[in-house]
């Protein structure tokens, strides 16, 4: 009967380690379980994020389309009217230009003692003023 009762305290101390252990272990998976939920709950948020980012990307690239047409349309319509300011135009009286511009640096250089010496940038036309 001894032995007998031995054994069975012994069996009641194994038990209630092993029921101690078992709460341990829930515990722990419940912990482990509620760290997956927020992790999940994570994983959407940035999911959304991710998915918000993307469509506004899709957008901007969308509209740098847009404005790259737009620049070169608009590079088009400067070059356009660069080219026609360059053009020599048929009513324009070079006499008449020149004329203009020397009363306007005629009056700029009024009894002032001034040597002016300029150069058009294709170096065409040269120009020295005293």
């Amino acid at each position: 009967i001894r032995q007998n009762s031995v054994n069975t305290k012994s069996d009641i101390i194994e038990q209630d380690l092993f029921l101690e252990t078992r709460k341990e272990l829930e515990a722990e998976i419940n912990h482990l379980q509620n760290n997956i939920t927020l992790k999940d709950a994570e994983i959407v948020t940035i999911n959304q994020k991710n998915l918000s980012m993307e469509e506004n990307i899709r957008k901007q690239k969308a509209e740098i389309v847009l404005l790259n047409a737009e620049l070169k349309k608009l590079s088009e319509v400067a070059c356009t009217c660069k080219t026609e300011k360059c053009l020599p135009d048929e009513n324009l009286d070079l006499e008449k230009e020149t004329a203009d511009f020397l009363e306007k640096v005629s009056a700029v250089c009024k009894n002032k003692s001034l040597k002016v010496k300029a150069l058009s940038k294709d170096k065409n036309v040269k120009i020295n003023l005293k």
